[in-house]
């Protein structure tokens, strides 16, 4: 399993090449557990993203069956270490992806809980909202341009876009996501 994130804003275009971070499954924290600052980093941003999860094993999948490859849906919170970037800036960072907490997975969901008007709000001191409609037609197309490049493995995980939502959350604070009144992800910063 594989993390796939996709270095886009929700209004970007979905124009190929678009740039992506690559997850190892050790990098993600779920089931609600602490996301513990590692000490590569004193500045770190957060990013609120939808996240999908593959449900077959696939290569080339054309766009009108890229549908059939997702079968659920939740938030996800990026963690992105400034300082390290900025150390490594120039070169190839992607051993910045392999910290636990990279990527933080909440509850799946079905898929029947998106629908046009459908946000994801953020609860921290300075509550985000953000509208998600449109993302997992994002994913989809995302989806069959990766398989025309990789094969793409039952249980990966595909981020179409992300949104910056905080910086420096200091110890303690307590997230909370919610689409459609159902929650997705609850975490602790320690």
């Amino acid at each position: 399993m594989k993390v796939i994130a996709f270095d886009r804003t929700p209004d970007s275009p979905l124009d190929m090449p678009v740039g992506a971070d690559i997850m190892p499954d050790s990098a993600i924290i779920k089931d609600a557990k602490p996301f513990f600052l590692p000490p590569l980093s004193d500045n770190w941003d957060y990013y609120i993203c939808p996240a999908f999860r593959v449900s077959r094993l696939g290569k080339n999948i054309g766009p009108r069956f890229a549908p059939r490859y997702i079968d659920a849906v939740t938030a996800a919170v990026i963690t992105r270490p400034v300082d390290a970037i900025d150390r490594w800036s120039g070169l190839s960072a992607g051993l910045l992806n392999i910290y636990e907490g990279a990527v933080i997975i909440g509850d799946w969901q079905p898929l029947d809980i998106l629908t046009p008007d459908t946000s994801i709000t953020i609860d921290t001191p300075d509550t985000t909202t953000f509208k998600i409609g449109s993302a997992y037609d994002e994913a989809c197309a995302l989806l069959a341009a990766t398989a025309a490049i990789g094969t793409i493995k039952i249980g990966d995980i595909l981020i179409p876009s992300r949104r910056l939502f905080a910086r420096n959350l200091p110890l303690g604070t307590l997230l909370t996501a919610t689409a459609a009144s159902t929650p997705l992800l609850t975490l602790k910063i320690r």
